[in-house]
């Protein structure tokens, strides 16, 4: 799916699953991003990504893939984003403003898009 988007280097990848999240998928767990897909995200040189789910990475695997590869590369991840499916596929400038505090592991950040 990705990848129909043409060069996404330096840009923010939003993941947009709130169907996903609120119904769950066929297996029963909630949407998030993959191994793979976080592998691709780094490998394509995106600068920030944000999912409108509780978690990026699937909540039953302990080693948080998504979040290791990403946060290796220095990639900021965003999660509980909202009003995801109101944006262009592309087009829109997102921006994530978080609190001037040093050494956390979260902390909360006032997000938006604008078209």
């Amino acid at each position: 799916m990705l990848a129909v988007l043409g060069d996404v280097s330096g840009c923010a990848i939003l993941v947009n699953a709130a169907d996903e999240v609120r119904f769950s998928n066929p297996d029963g767990r909630p949407t998030h991003v993959t191994s793979d897909g976080a592998q691709w995200l780094v490998e394509h040189d995106v600068r920030i990504v944000g999912i409108d789910a509780a978690n990026i990475d699937d909540a039953t695997d302990r080693t948080r893939p998504a979040h290791t590869l990403l946060l290796g590369a220095g990639i900021p991840i965003v999660e509980h984003l909202t009003a995801l499916d109101q944006l262009p596929l592309r087009g829109a400038r997102f921006t994530a403003v978080p609190p001037r505090i040093e050494a956390l592991g979260r902390c909360p950040v006032r997000a938006f898009a604008v078209v």
